[in-house]
């Protein structure tokens, strides 16, 4: 019977402390450029377009302005990887994605995904 190890150094971790949640090198995630990985595919970005309400579109642009930070693209870039549990499409149903201190609430229909309301977490 085949067996499997797996090394780990370089850790902060306590003597005998369980490992959990172990996932795949994925090479569009992971920035060893000529890495490869044949188990996973790359994203397929969803060909539809994003609405931010007023209240989100706000709060972007003080993350922008304030923090120098590109929310509204990285939300764009997040969403349009499609982020929802592949046995859920619920159009009805409102999502939520935590990002940075951020929480996000979207939905997404056959037309657009919808960003609701983005909370600064406390």
């Amino acid at each position: 019977m085949d067996q499997l190890t797996l090394k780990i150094a370089d850790c902060d971790l306590l003597d005998g402390t369980p490992i959990l949640d172990i996932k795949p090198y994925l090479p569009y995630a992971d920035t060893i450029t000529d890495a490869s990985f044949t188990l996973g595919t790359p994203p397929e970005s969803l060909a539809i377009r994003l609405i931010f309400s007023s209240q989100a579109e706000a709060v972007c642009l003080k993350a922008e302005s304030q923090h120098n930070l590109p929310l509204k693209q990285q939300i764009t870039e997040v969403l349009q990887c499609d982020p929802r549990p592949a046995y859920q499409k619920d159009p009805t149903r409102i999502y939520g994605i935590k990002l940075h201190d951020f929480n996000i609430r979207w939905q997404i229909d056959d037309q657009a995904i919808h960003v609701l309301s983005i909370d600064h977490l406390s």
